[in-house]
């Protein structure tokens, strides 16, 4: 077992399980098997074979390509975005999501672009320092909006006032998902 170890071997903490797959053990409790469904797990250790990861009250292991060290979860109820970084909580911020009319869409997507200093073709006049894409169907990203009024995000407003379905964050927020997150990256926006 040694030999497998790598100096990744003393992660700990929460990670996302890519593209919703959630794991569970058959009734022998040997074979791991995976469902389509929504999850964060709880990482304990890596090496370059296998991960040993505590989900639904058992310790399994899995291939740590099937886990993502780093992604976003955004929260439409709450109003907020949580942005993990190898496996580890490392900020949150307030967002505006969709209005009623036009509701940011919920699923599991990736980061399809980034781009920095980017004007809103749509909407003439509109800007952002930061733009991350991650629904390409629906024209969804994160981003920050100069000149809005961030002092409501984070509120009820959005049911009003919200964004045309994008996750908008205070400037601070879309440049740390800027800097920090690539492209394939996952963004889940849950409900």
């Amino acid at each position: 077992m040694d030999s497998l170890m790598t100096n990744r071997q003393n992660v700990s903490g929460s990670a996302f399980i890519k593209n919703g797959i959630k794991l569970y053990l058959d009734k022998e409790l040997s074979n791991v098997y995976r469902f389509s469904d929504d999850g964060i797990i709880y990482v304990s250790y890596i090496t370059d074979k296998y991960a040993a990861v505590y989900c639904d009250s058992k310790t399994v292991y899995v291939n740590p390509c099937d886990i993502a060290e780093d992604f976003i979860i955004v929260n439409k109820s709450t109003q907020k975005m949580y942005c993990y970084l190898d496996y580890q909580l490392a900020g949150s911020w307030d967002t505006r999501t969709g209005n009623d009319e036009t509701p940011t869409h919920s699923g599991v997507f990736n980061i399809v672009e980034k781009i920095a200093d980017w004007n809103f073709v749509k909407y003439p006049g509109s800007h952002a320092d930061y733009w991350i894409a991650y629904n390409t169907k629906d024209e969804e990203g994160i981003h920050d909006l100069n000149g809005d009024d961030e002092d409501s995000y984070g509120t009820q407003a959005y049911h009003k006032y919200g964004s045309r379905g994008c996750v908008r964050t205070k400037r601070n927020g879309s440049k740390f998902v800027y800097d920090n997150y690539k492209v394939g990256d996952p963004v889940w926006v849950q409900d």
